[in-house]
């Protein structure tokens, strides 16, 4: 019975639910217009794509229109659609040929605020309700490659889980296994008895299957992985990497056993047919991981999608080498040492501040981890060096840890009578927020969904063709928030005097700062990160 007959009758089919969020919804209508006009003109569809507005230019939002095929679509019609849109407020095209959309600023702060209130921990988020099985190679690597490969899971565990995607995984490593959130570690010996069975299947399959060819290597079992490749349209996935795959029958077992390991999990350990199946390694280990990923496909009716994910290696710049323990070690003394200079030595003695900076470790390792994307090269420093930098993982608490400490201190002067309740969100006046820099700062929470969507199409993607995943996003764009962040904090006073006038501008960048503080909550979720509320 084939891996497809086994599971088949098991495998549930669920539908995809996608809240509306205003910047995807933004970018869609805009969309829908110019595929209306380029089928109106006959001209071929243009994928557009939305720019934040700068300094240089008037809109807040603007598209190029440069391009040979968007050139075509400078029509007064263009602008007359585009300004019928809810949200527009005007529409015009420059002197160098840029779309610019100036939108209805206050609507948008209004709704998108409303409905970060209503959905708070789940804004920006999507149900996907997909399955996802996950290998997790750390068996034969560096420590720190292997730490590369456990961040990298736990970020994308995270990721899924929080998006309605029901995860099991299995890491590769005896002696060790982490524990994962939202997800099912499948708990398998390598010493099943059921996997010689399913070891002589996958022999049996090999011997009668047509992609079998003669091998050049006396007592060797030879696949035509080409020609599988180029009949089934998988150039763009796999390329070149392998042509053909070879086991020796003097050791074909241990050939055969990541294939086998693969298929024996997905009969005897999972209920239901994964949609996806992940692997994430490291770069070294991308052909044995290749290799056992096609021999199932040329073997099994696999319904599932194969997905590869594959880390550069992560190596020291300097002449400080550290284990991968040894640089967690680093960094906690580090930072005990900046706790104890500001707060005194109690720190390290105390419950609550040791599990602060337990937190301030784990953040700073991820950020240090995450920030390069996985097809990078990682050079580390040692935390204590002088070319080390400042840590962006501690730099983004330290962000967060004032915008907590800002709504107590406003909390404590409600309760002095000093100011006002905050008013309810239909009671500001977002018209009071008139910086640009209070608008760059909330393009970070129109944004995030966008963010968090862009991760997710290309991890659950049915294309056959090798996916570009960006890892780093949610790191890069917590460290460009809290650079603007902090630009703000030293040039505006958030909490002012009592005066009527004042608390009503007051409320309005309390509300904007409230919806901030939600995008660092659900990012850290998403990283599993415990934000500080105390630094």
């Amino acid at each position: 019975m084939s891996l497809l007959e086994s599971l088949q009758s098991l495998s549930l089919s669920k539908g995809n639910t996608e809240r509306s969020y205003y910047y995807l919804k933004f970018q869609n209508d805009i969309q829908v217009i110019f595929d209306e006009i380029c089928t109106s003109k006959g001209i071929a569809r243009v994928n557009i794509t939305i720019m934040k507005g700068s300094i240089y230019l008037k809109g807040d939002y603007f598209i190029p229109l440069k391009s040979n095929e968007t050139f075509q679509l400078n029509c007064q019609e263009l602008l007359e659609k585009l300004k019928n849109l809810s949200c527009v407020l005007s529409v015009e095209i420059d002197t160098n040929f840029n779309l610019l959309l100036c939108v209805k600023r206050t609507v948008v702060y209004q709704d998108t605020l409303s409905q970060i209130s209503e959905i708070s921990s789940n804004y920006g988020m999507f149900e996907k309700n997909k399955s996802v099985l996950i290998f997790i190679d750390k068996g034969k690597l560096d420590c720190c490659d292997s730490l590369r490969n456990t961040l990298l899971a736990e970020h994308i565990i995270s990721l899924l889980g929080a998006n309605k995607v029901e995860v099991f995984y299995f890491e590769d490593r005896r002696d060790f296994s982490s524990g994962y959130p939202n997800s099912t570690r499948l708990p398998c010996s390598r010493n099943c008895l059921s996997l010689n069975d399913v070891c002589e299947d996958l022999e049996f399959k090999i011997n009668n299957s047509k992609w079998k060819i003669d091998s050049e290597i006396m007592d060797c079992l030879c696949m035509d992985v080409e020609k599988y490749i180029k009949e089934n349209c998988l150039q763009q996935k796999y390329g070149k990497v392998i042509s053909r795959i070879t086991l020796s029958n003097n050791n074909l077992y241990e050939d055969l056993y990541r294939t086998a390991f693969i298929k024996h999990l997905l009969i005897d350990h999972m209920t239901k047919i994964p949609d996806f199946i992940l692997y994430i390694g490291s770069q070294s280990h991308s052909i044995q991981i290749y290799k056992s990923g096609i021999l199932l496909e040329m073997l099994e009716e696999l319904t599932s999608t194969q997905v590869y994910i594959f880390n550069q290696n992560a190596r020291f710049k300097d002449e400080n080498k550290l284990s991968a323990d040894d640089l967690v070690l680093a960094y906690k003394s580090e930072i005990e040492k900046a706790m104890e200079h500001k707060y005194g030595e109690f720190t390290t003695t105390d419950k609550t501040w040791s599990k602060r900076i337990q937190s301030l470790v784990d953040s700073a390792v991820k950020f240090e981890f995450l920030k390069v994307n996985h097809n990078s090269i990682l050079n580390l420093k040692h935390p204590g060096s002088q070319s080390g930098g400042k840590s962006c993982g501690i730099f983004v608490q330290y962000n967060f840890a004032r915008l907590s400490n800002l709504f107590r201190n406003f909390e404590a002067k409600v309760k002095e009578s000093y100011y006002q309740p905050l008013q309810l969100l239909e009671e500001v006046d977002f018209n009071l927020l008139k910086l640009e820099e209070e608008w760059n700062l909330f393009h970070f929470v129109l944004s995030f969904p966008q963010v968090v969507k862009t991760l997710l199409e290309s991890l659950l993607s049915k294309e056959n063709k090798k996916a570009r995943f960006y890892f780093n996003k949610i790191c890069i764009m917590l460290q460009d928030l809290c650079r603007y962040l902090s630009l703000y904090y030293s040039k505006i006073r958030i909490l002012s005097g009592p005066q009527i006038h004042l608390q009503k501008v007051m409320n309005a960048r309390l509300w904007l700062l409230k919806g901030i503080y939600q995008v660092f909550v659900n990012s850290f979720s998403l990283l599993n990160i415990n934000g500080l509320d105390l630094m």
